[in-house]
């Protein structure tokens, strides 16, 4: 259990867009906009966390699971989910 303050979600379906393609061909994205945001939040004293669905290869449930165990008081989630399968 972590406690931080804001877990940033970089969310993804590379498995949905890529199918079979996406264990070992698809290139994966960093999740900039959490790593543009997080050392803000840590300048002014917040706990961060990055959840990163796509290079973690996390379905939805796992990124759900994530989040319980972080218990952020924020979550900030990059995209729309309705990719999500």
């Amino acid at each position: 259990m972590i406690d931080s303050d804001v877990l940033f979600i970089a969310s993804g379906n590379s498995r949905g867009i890529y199918q079979n393609l996406a264990e070992d061909y698809a290139a994966v994205e960093p999740p900039t906009w959490a790593l543009l945001l997080a050392p803000s939040c840590r300048a002014v004293g917040f706990k961060v966390a990055i959840c990163d669905a796509n290079t973690e290869r996390l379905n939805v449930g796992l990124v759900f699971h994530q989040g319980q165990n972080d218990r952020p008081r924020l979550i900030c989630l990059r995209d729309a989910i309705e990719n999500w399968e």
